[in-house]
């Protein structure tokens, strides 16, 4: 196995576009919708890997087997952190292996060498964040709508919200996987209505109270950074 980080062009573009494939294919098992196709991703990975990627403010990665990318990783970088923003892998016979975690350890101990004192795993309460993490920064996430059917849907998204943080929490969570069937392909009717909407609505996060939100719709999000030790 191997630890690629991308320097030429031609390396930069096989890793990307292996990035790309093995994202969708999660998409698309978990949530039934391409979360590329929702307004300006697409668009946005691929400017800034253009803009980026040479002065090394974006990384990409990759752990090849046979010379094969079985996990890749976009990431952003700045003086004192990391942000693995997309890491991926591929479905397959070496998934067992978990390639994943095997480009973590390889990208934990890169910012080591490089003396980058955080590497930010995102948003999200992943399984495998919760064992190797060992600090959490909370987030605030805003949304304010641009259009009337922004603002129907921001509603609707508040009242959830709510009715899931509250008492009734815990027996509304099973009555939604229900009725949207589970995670999965069957749970493509939230990803799709959710996928549409963010054209009518505008999103940001954010390490502050949800004063720094005013007016606009604010409630907690997670994310984990691993400080360097």
């Amino acid at each position: 196995m191997e630890f690629l980080i991308a320097d030429a062009p031609a390396d930069a573009a096989r890793i990307y576009e292996a990035m790309v494939r093995q994202k969708t294919r999660r998409y698309l098992d978990t949530r039934g919708v391409d979360g590329f196709d929702r307004p300006g991703y697409r668009g946005y990975y691929r400017v800034m890997t253009d803009r980026f990627l040479s002065s090394g403010g974006v990384q990409l990665s990759a752990l090849l087997l046979d010379g094969a990318p079985i996990a890749t990783q976009w990431a952003v970088i700045t003086p004192d952190r990391f942000y693995s923003l997309m890491p991926a892998f591929e479905v397959g016979p070496s998934a067992r292996h978990s390639p994943g975690l095997l480009h973590l350890e390889e990208t934990i101990a890169w910012c080591v060498r490089e003396r980058i004192a955080i590497l930010d795993l995102g948003v999200g309460d992943e399984l495998y964040k919760l064992r190797i993490a060992n600090a959490r920064l909370p987030l605030f996430r805003g949304e304010y709508a641009a259009t009337l059917a922004g603002r129907a849907y921001l509603a609707a998204l508040a009242a959830r919200h709510k009715l899931s943080a509250g008492p009734l929490g815990e027996a509304w969570r099973p009555i939604t996987r229900r009725a949207f069937g589970g995670r999965g392909r069957n749970f493509s009717v939230a990803a799709r209505v959710s996928t549409a909407m963010d054209r009518f609505v505008v999103t940001a996060q954010h390490p502050a109270q949800p004063a720094y939100f005013a007016k606009r719709a604010a409630y907690p999000v997670n994310a984990l950074e691993r400080p360097r030790s």
